[in-house]
This record gives C-alpha cells, sequence and structure tokens, in this order.
C-alpha cells in the first residue's frame, strides 16, 4: 500500500468515527460505554398486594390513562413502571375481585423507589355457565 492509499483510508476511519459519535455522542464513542436510555424514563417499580391477605396480586392491570399503555403484574405482584413519562401520570389499577383505583404516580429524575399499592376486595366475582343446547328438528330461521 502506498502513501497516498494508506493517508485515504486513514481520514475515512476518522470521518467513520466522527459520524459514529454525532449519531450516539462522544461521550459513548470515546468512553466505550453505551448511550443512556432517555431521561424521560425510569426503572420505578409497582407492587400490588391484597390489602387484607397481604398476598401479591398477580394480573393486576396498570393503565397509563392517558396513552392507554398498559402492564400487567407478575406472581409477585410487581410490575415496571418504564413506559411512564417523567413528572408522574394517572395510572388506573384493575383487576376483578378487587375495587379499581385511579391513582397520580409520580416519576422523578432519579427516583427508582417501589412504590405499594394495596388493594381492597370486593364481593364481586364473574359466574360463568354453559349449558349444552338440546338437539331440535326445527330449522333455524334468520
Amino acid at each position: 500500500m502506498d502513501a497516498a492509499a494508506a493517508w485515504l483510508l486513514g481520514r475515512i476511519a476518522v470521518l467513520m468515527l466522527l459520524a459514529t459519535a454525532a449519531v450516539i455522542g462522544l461521550d459513548a464513542v470515546f468512553n466505550r460505554s453505551r448511550p443512556k436510555a432517555p431521561a424521560r424514563y425510569r426503572q420505578r417499580m409497582l407492587s400490588a398486594h391484597d390489602e387484607q391477605t397481604g398476598e401479591p396480586i398477580e394480573g393486576l392491570e396498570v393503565m397509563d390513562v392517558m396513552s392507554g399503555t398498559t402492564a400487567l403484574t407478575s406472581r409477585t405482584g410487581s410490575v415496571s413502571l418504564a413506559f411512564l413519562p417523567e413528572g408522574g401520570s394517572l395510572v388506573r389499577l384493575r383487576k376483578l375481585g378487587f375495587a379499581s383505583t385511579t391513582m397520580t404516580v409520580p416519576i422523578s429524575r432519579n427516583d427508582t423507589a417501589t412504590l405499594t399499592v394495596l388493594m381492597q376486595r370486593t364481593g364481586r366475582h364473574l359466574n360463568v355457565s354453559a349449558a349444552r343446547p338440546e338437539p331440535t328438528d326445527r330449522p333455524l330461521s334468520a
């Protein structure tokens, strides 16, 4: 390789490095670190428990009222609130057998504390039954 080709390859490498720095940020290129998640999303957790027994509630729907985005609690009663914007949101919590709750969840810049919610049981349950229809000789009408 002659000197002109080596010089040209060196210039191309520098340009590629600068283009990468412009796209993902100088800090990530020169410190070899990954770019950080957008500042408006934080990893705050919500933990939901039965008010009477203290047991975690699995399958509780957590919905951001403004965006309609939903998430369900795990078997430990926990769910990440990473989908909520910084500042906070109005959130609706609901599950059959528990009183529906709407609350404001604050999300601040470095707040990663777990928000614990106690859900009150209701006497409402969904009863589903099915019956097999009796065979008939009558034709079905429209």
